[in-house]
C-alpha cells in the first residue's frame, strides 16, 4: 500500500496473474493497482459520489482497461475498512502486507450492469512504460451498482488523506456512453 499523491494506492504483485484479470472485448488486461479518490471522478445523472476506487489493468499491449466503482455513504464496508486502517499515515510511505486480499469484495454484487466508453486515464503521467501524457486511450468500466463506506471509516480516510483528489469532469467532445444492462 502506497500513501501516493492519488491518496491510497495498492500496487498488485505482478506474479500474481492466476485470478487478477479481466477481459474485455476479447482482450485480457492484467490487474497491475487499484487507488481511491474522494469524490469520485464519474457522475451518473449530474451526481457525485463520495468516493470511486479504480482497478487499473494493463494488456500486453500496453493498452488500458480501468474498472470504476463509485463508493457512497453507508453502511460498513469490512474490506474498505480494513484496507484504510492498513493504509500508511505518512505522505510517500510505502506499508507492505504479506496478508492475501479478496478485490473482489469491493466491487458491488452485480457486475453486469455497468457504462463503458473510451477515455484516458485521470492521474497524470501515469503508465507503465507509457511515455504517453495521459496514457490513453482507456477503456473505461464503471460499474452501475454502488458500495458503501461507513462515515467513520471515511473519516478515518479522510484523517490521513487530507485533500480531496478528483479530477473534474471533462466535456465527452463526440465520445460516446455506452450502457450495459444485463438481468
Amino acid at each position: 500500500m502506497n500513501n501516493a499523491a492519488e491518496n491510497l494506492k495498492i500496487n498488485v504483485d505482478p506474479t500474481d496473474t492466476a485470478s487478477n484479470y479481466v477481459i474485455f472485448n476479447g482482450k485480457k488486461y492484467d490487474l497491475a493497482q487499484f487507488h481511491f479518490h474522494y469524490s469520485s471522478e464519474h457522475t451518473v445523472n449530474g451526481q457525485y459520489s463520495t468516493m470511486e476506487v479504480h482497478f487499473v489493468n494493463i494488456s500486453a499491449d500496453k493498452s488500458y482497461a480501468v474498472l470504476g466503482v463509485l463508493i457512497n455513504l453507508g453502511s460498513k464496508n469490512e474490506s474498505l475498512g480494513q484496507l484504510f486502517h492498513a493504509s500508511p499515515t505518512v505522505a510517500d510511505a510505502v506499508n507492505s502486507s504479506n496478508k492475501k486480499f479478496d478485490v473482489t469484495k469491493l466491487f458491488p454484487a452485480n457486475i453486469k450492469n455497468y457504462y463503458t466508453y473510451i477515455g484516458s486515464l485521470t492521474t497524470p503521467n501515469y503508465g507503465l512504460d507509457s511515455d504517453l501524457t495521459n496514457g490513453g486511450p482507456v477503456t473505461w468500466v464503471l460499474y452501475k451498482d454502488k458500495q458503501h463506506v461507513s462515515s467513520s471509516d471515511l473519516n478515518f480516510y479522510k484523517g490521513i488523506y487530507l485533500e480531496p483528489n478528483f479530477r473534474t469532469i471533462r466535456p465527452l467532445n463526440g465520445r460516446k456512453v455506452y450502457e450495459n444492462v444485463r438481468n
